[in-house]
């Protein structure tokens, strides 16, 4: 099923979304515009197109954060794309330090409770404008249910299969 949805959302987007191709400078300056932190796919020269996240960009490079690079947990990339969103200074500079519960994130890379879980150029790229082949807005992905909505769901199943097997009883015959 993910496969056909990941297949409709990349043909829903292809036929709505601008393709930013390096070669036109208004299309550049769209690019460049983009809010940091947001989910865009990118097609470089050298590698098939990724979902990754803008950093930023300026006449001659783009930076995204590539959270699949490192294989990071779901915690780890949250708080890397909160980083991207809030502080994407913090993903470009070469001092100073980002710091949210077990996590560091520094020049060095990225650090859980101390210890080094990604280095800097496993998460942080930075291409060359010539690489860029394109660039389009990616849309959100969801991590599933809500708790209310997860509750609402057990809860349906585990009072409503029950009731279910109640009424067809009872549409055969229950006195």
């Amino acid at each position: 099923m993910k496969p056909m949805c990941s297949l409709f959302l990349s043909l829903l987007l292809a036929s709505q979304s601008v393709l930013y191709a390096q070669s036109d400078a208004r299309a550049w300056a769209q690019v460049m515009a983009t809010p940091p932190g947001s989910p865009v796919f990118v097609a470089v020269a050298a590698a098939r197109e990724r979902r990754v996240y803008f950093v930023s960009a300026d006449e001659d490079t783009l930076v995204v954060l590539d959270p699949a690079g490192a294989t990071l947990s779901p915690r780890a990339e949250r708080f890397m794309t909160q980083i991207a969103k809030t502080h994407p200074e913090y993903l470009t500079t070469s001092t100073g330090e980002f710091v949210t519960g077990d996590f560091r994130f520094t020049p060095a890379g990225l650090f859980q409770r101390g210890k080094l879980i990604a280095g800097h150029s496993d998460v942080v790229r930075t291409v060359p404008k010539a690489e860029v082949r394109a660039l389009q807005p990616a849309p959100e992905v969801s991590e599933g249910f809500s708790g209310p909505t997860h509750a609402a769901i057990t809860a349906g199943i585990f009072f409503g299969v029950p009731f279910l097997f109640f009424v067809i009883a009872c549409a055969r015959g229950c006195k």
